[in-house]
């Protein structure tokens, strides 16, 4: 499609909209491009308009956009991808509205291909129920907190330097300590138990796999792996609470999720 002048085209994912009036509706759109942008559809919410389903929740594909002085409306869309399998759960459905909140509060117009196709396969993965719904969670957490550039150290003790047994890990600091030197005073005072300053999870040898495995992962590969008896729960705590801890942010589809699943 040829595009006029101040107009050009992104790839991009509907990860927010809000109605505006009787018939418009204003999109958050992840685009590999030009990052998180806020696009104006007119008349998208009236029933014979032919955006009506393609400028929905989790809808992905080539976006012509206008640019009025950094206000972006839309001009046309190529709907790709719309996760149907998404709308047809309520699980997933809970799960795909997280990771989109998620991925609204943090980002920014900042290009990031790496966003989009972390962003995209968790939803495929979700959508297509091709995984444990906690273990697709979890490692979408860890690796949107690596994104935002909060990758934590599990590569040794960070006092002694000790690389085997069970590990202390600490959320805010986002480093280990093994036992010897959490129940030394150095270590007690480094990893205060919950306090407004620390928050602790114990790092079994399952879990710390499982972290350093879906920090360097490749993006397909992501959530091939397993977990098993309590290592899943566990990771899943350590998930969201290191993502909530470094957001500082409580997200409201989380709750639901939480609520359905």
């Amino acid at each position: 499609m040829k595009t006029p002048e101040n107009s050009f085209e992104v790839h991009g994912l509907v990860v927010n909209t809000v109605d505006v009036g009787e018939r418009d509706r204003l999109l958050s759109l992840l685009t590999a491009e030009r990052g998180l942008l806020t696009v104006y559809a007119n008349g998208a919410r009236l029933l014979k308009n032919r955006y009506l389903t393609t400028t929905q929740l989790f809808c992905y594909g080539r976006f012509f956009l206008r640019d009025a002085k950094g206000r972006y409306t839309l001009q046309d869309v190529t709907l790709e991808e719309s996760f149907y399998g998404l709308r047809a759960d309520i699980g997933r459905a809970a799960l795909g509205s997280y990771v989109c909140e998620v991925t609204t509060y943090t980002g920014t117009e900042t290009p990031d291909a790496d966003l989009l196709r972390l962003v995209l396969n968790t939803l495929y993965a979700v959508s297509r129920g091709m995984y444990d719904l906690s273990l697709v969670k979890a490692a979408f957490e860890f690796r949107m907190a690596a994104v935002l550039g909060f990758m934590p150290d599990l590569s040794a003790c960070s006092l002694c330097g000790d690389t085997e047994g069970e590990f202390i890990f600490d959320l805010s600091e986002g480093t280990m300590l093994c036992r010897r030197c959490r129940d030394s005073l150095a270590g007690r005072e480094m990893a205060g138990e919950d306090t407004t300053e620390h928050s602790i999870v114990i790092l079994t040898p399952g879990v710390r796999a499982a972290v350093s495995y879906v920090m360097t992962a490749q993006p397909e590969r992501l959530f091939s792996f397993r977990l098993d008896g309590e290592d899943l729960p566990a990771f899943s705590r350590a998930a969201e609470e290191y993502l909530m801890w470094h957001t500082d942010h409580r997200f409201a589809t989380l709750a639901f999720y939480h609520q359905v699943v």
